[in-house]
């Protein structure tokens, strides 16, 4: 729901011309106390679920950070990694319904599809380049020699990470 502020006249200009019959100028009127919100607990969330994966930021979204040249691949590479590995809002990914704090699945997508562009795996590379082994990942979406490099040698396995 989104939500926007105006002037009470405004407000009551606009209901007017809704339905001019049911709002009268006298239906709305100003308030001099401000209004009491009735107290409600709030359920205390647990972090792992406050930036749930579901809600991930959009594929769209990523795409804007990523160079034009390299879009196309990092599309595709996106959409393959889209069922393997799942992201927060903020662009965590997340492993084992836990956020890894400081990652961003733009920087490793960026990392894979641009050649040579950082020489130090961001942040989460570890376990993002496992998942990539783990499914298989085209070597006609990874641009980076890097990461063709760790592909080939031995990395942990997802249902390894459990010891990490």
């Amino acid at each position: 729901m989104k939500h926007i502020l105006i002037s009470l006249e405004k407000y009551r200009s606009l209901m007017q011309r809704a339905c001019p019959e049911q709002v009268s100028s006298s239906t709305v009127s100003e308030q001099t106390s401000p209004p009491t919100v009735p107290e409600i607990e709030v359920p205390i969330i647990d972090e792992t679920i406050e930036d749930t994966p579901s809600e991930g930021l959009s594929i769209e979204h990523i795409l804007a950070i990523i160079p034009k040249r390299a879009q196309n691949k990092a599309n595709s590479l996106l959409h393959l990694l889209q069922p393997h590995l799942k992201w927060t809002k903020r662009g965590e990914i997340v492993i084992h319904d836990r956020p890894i704090a400081n990652s961003h699945i733009a920087d490793l997508v960026k990392y894979t599809v641009m050649r040579h562009i950082h020489k130090r795996l961001p942040t989460g590379g570890t376990e993002y380049i496992a998942i990539l082994a783990s499914i298989n990942t085209p070597r006609s979406l990874i641009v980076n020699e890097q990461v063709i490099e760790l592909l080939t040698q031995p990395t942990p396995t997802p249902s390894a990470w459990h010891s990490l």
